[in-house]
Formats: C-alpha cells, sequence, structure tokens
C-alpha cells in the first residue's frame, strides 16, 4: 500500500491522516506491516506501521530514500472546460497515464467556464494524489485552471520551443497514424481536447499557427472523458516505450 506524505525522511516518525488511517484498515492492514510513502515529486520510502487507530497512522521510515526520475519526454493536456464530473475523469485517468500538467481552459463552444478556485484545484489535486497512489506512479501533475486556450497554448509553446502540439478535431482528416513517428521524436508534447461542444475553427486556426497538428480518432464522435484518456494513453505509449 502507498500513502502521499509531506515528509520522506529516512528513520523518522511520520502521522498521516485520518483517511489514510481508513484506508489502512480497509485493507486490513496492522502495526508492522511494510508500506511505501512518497510525496507526489518522485520521492519514495519504505515504511513500518506503528501505530493505527481509527483516526490516525503512524509510520516509522527505514534507511533509504529512493529518488524517481520524473518521465522524459514530458506529456502535457491543455483541457476545454468540461462538466463537474467529467473533469474529475480526467484528472484521475490523466494521472494514472503520466501526464505532467493539466491546465484547464475556457473555449468558445465549452458549457462551462472556469476561473481559477482554491477550492476546485485542492478537490483536483486530492483525485489526482488518490490516482497517483493507486498506480504506482511518482509525479503529480501540475494542474493550472483558467484563462484560454490560446494563452494556454502560446504559454507552453513559450516554454518548450521544441514542442510536438496535437489537437484532438473531430473534422480532422489525419489519422492518429500519421503522428506516431513525430511522438517518438524526444521532444515536449502537448495534446488539446475540447469540451463537450467541440472546438471552434478559430481556435483551431490559432493552434495552426502556433504548430499543432490537428488529427483524428476515427469516424465516432467521442465524449470529452473518452477523448483525453485515449489521446494521452496513445501519446504516453509513444514516450514509454522509447529505448
Amino acid at each position: 500500500m502507498r500513502f502521499l506524505s509531506s515528509t520522506i525522511e529516512p528513520q523518522s516518525i511520520v502521522t498521516l491522516s485520518p483517511d489514510a488511517a481508513h484506508h489502512a484498515r480497509v485493507l486490513r492492514l496492522a502495526v508492522g506491516d511494510t508500506v511505501e510513502l512518497f510525496d507526489g515529486q518522485g520521492t519514495a520510502i519504505d515504511a513500518t506501521i506503528t501505530l493505527l487507530s481509527r483516526e490516525q497512522l503512524q509510520c516509522r521510515t527505514g534507511h533509504q530514500v529512493q529518488h524517481h526520475p520524473r518521465p522524459s519526454p514530458p506529456v502535457h493536456l491543455i483541457q476545454a472546460c468540461p462538466k463537474k464530473a467529467k473533469l474529475d475523469t480526467i484528472v484521475r485517468m490523466g494521472t494514472e497515464l503520466g501526464m505532467q500538467s493539466l491546465h484547464v481552459v475556457n473555449s468558445r463552444y465549452a458549457s462551462v467556464q472556469i476561473n481559477h478556485s482554491t477550492s476546485l484545484h485542492t478537490r483536483l489535486t486530492r483525485i489526482a494524489s488518490e490516482a497517483l497512489r493507486q498506480s504506482k506512479r511518482y509525479w503529480l501533475p501540475q494542474i493550472t485552471l483558467g484563462g484560454t486556450l490560446n494563452e494556454a497554448a502560446q504559454s507552453y509553446r513559450d516554454k518548450h520551443a521544441d514542442l510536438i502540439g496535437v489537437v484532438a478535431w473531430e473534422q480532422s482528416k489525419r489519422p492518429w497514424a500519421s503522428c506516431v513517428d513525430t511522438l517518438q521524436n524526444k521532444q515536449p508534447r502537448c495534446i488539446v481536447v475540447g469540451a463537450e461542444g467541440g472546438l471552434h475553427t478559430d481556435e483551431i486556426a490559432h493552434l495552426h499557427a502556433q504548430g499543432w497538428q490537428d488529427v483524428s480518432l476515427g469516424n465516432a464522435i467521442l465524449r470529452v472523458e473518452t477523448a483525453a484518456p485515449i489521446m494521452l494513453a496513445l501519446t504516453t505509449q509513444c514516450v514509454e516505450n522509447q529505448p
């Protein structure tokens, strides 16, 4: 079992949250069992449970800290804001699939508009933390809320001059297979997925001007909470299969 912890130091006592204690009891863990603590920033350590009560889980960490490098090249997702439950699904599945960052933006056809909200950011981070715990990954994605699609795309392009940009678009004539050779290159890549209403042609034109390629995921019109994980899965497969 793995637990998120802000303290990753050898030979120290770590007290975890009541939620962690609940998960430990559900899994029938007991004093003396070994667990893994990780901080969401690539660092982890084995630990032994020393106290387990209804409200508290306490562990003693071992001797050796483990450092897990961030997956490279990074995979980023710009997601036009969908409805709440769909966004939760995208955060959970995107974390499991190894996205490095998620920027949720406003777009022309989105039925929901978004601005930075501390409570929403906290909730999405908690969902990502839970997904990270069960997926055996070690890096929490950076989550950004607000702004326009064009602004986010330009921001990623400014940070990564060699960025590979791909946008899922139902009107595209370019099959996904045409991107595979490009995605095998060891460069950062960023995916754009529209909200329930898709993307406006003006938004596609802006992305084209910034170097994004539109691609099709087939003849079917996919739900946003289906399209985003599929794009991430296909892209991370190209990344993780590199020698």
